[in-house]
């Protein structure tokens, strides 16, 4: 199965209510399974689906209503710069394959696309594949020895050692002054919440997906049928993002935004 393909499916529940549609993934730190889908609700608020939620996926995604906060993993490097051990560029993740066969990561250099296996990648906010075999396994630091009290220093103090000085008590402030101090901060206004974001890839997404708005597509993309999702040169409107979505091609019109892949 081809991670791409699961992009802008509809994900419903077993009673047929529908919960929203897949926007991205999370991989296990080996890069060898699906730990999440991210999803955008109705309401355009991104949340976490485990995989262990989804009971059937083919047309749509059948889950239950299950959500996560966090994700032991990492986000699906899709449309990253990849680079080998020895700095070369490779070019860039295109997709990701899995299911019946060992994980696949697809880059896409100058139209031709080359598959390096999962074992051999290295992904964190850059890609690197190593060539030369698989990719090193991260070192556990050795744990140090407790030290041993010395008899000069063995927790016992002598009447003539010095104590430590007590702690100086700051006088509490006049009720008076308290009030004050409550009654203006009840009268300044609220400070404005910062916009929700979120890290993928290294680069920063805004939640629900609207970063893409306003954004020039650089190479026409096309659904499964050759029919226009958005043409070369056109800025991504709310109009283009809807059809994406239907259609199945979000992700394409996320990394063209990017690079030049698709």
């Amino acid at each position: 199965m081809q991670l791409s393909s699961l992009i802008g499916k509809k994900i419903i529940s077993p009673s047929g209510e529908q919960l929203g549609y897949v926007t991205g993934a999370y991989l296990s730190r080996d890069l060898r399974s699906l730990a999440a889908l991210i999803a955008v609700d109705g309401e355009e608020e991104e949340f976490l689906l485990p995989t262990r939620a989804v009971s059937a996926c083919s047309d749509a995604i059948i889950a239950a209503k299950a959500r996560v906060s966090s994700v032991c993993g990492v986000p699906a490097p899709i449309g990253v710069h990849a680079f080998s051990e020895k700095g070369d560029d490779l070019g860039v993740v295109g997709d990701w394959l899995f299911g019946d066969c060992d994980p696949v990561f697809i880059l896409v250099k100058d139209g031709v696309r080359t598959g390096y296996a999962a074992d051999s990648v290295a992904s964190e906010e850059n890609v690197v594949v190593y060539l030369s075999g698989e990719r090193p396994k991260p070192q556990r630091r050795a744990k140090r020895p407790a030290k041993k009290p010395s008899a000069e220093n063995d927790g016992s103090m002598s009447e003539a050692e010095p104590t430590e000085p007590a702690p100086e008590v700051i006088p509490a402030a006049p009720a008076a002054a308290e009030a004050e101090t409550a009654e203006e901060a009840a009268s300044a206004p609220p400070i404005p919440a910062p916009p929700q974001t979120a890290q993928r890839g290294g680069v920063q997404y805004e939640l629900g997906g609207r970063n893409l708005l306003g954004k020039r597509v650089v190479r026409s993309v096309y659904d499964a049928h050759g029919e226009i999702v958005a043409l070369a040169g056109d800025r991504i409107t709310p109009e283009i993002l809807s059809r994406a979505r239907k259609k199945g091609r979000l992700l394409a019109l996320t990394v063209n935004t990017l690079t030049n892949v698709y």
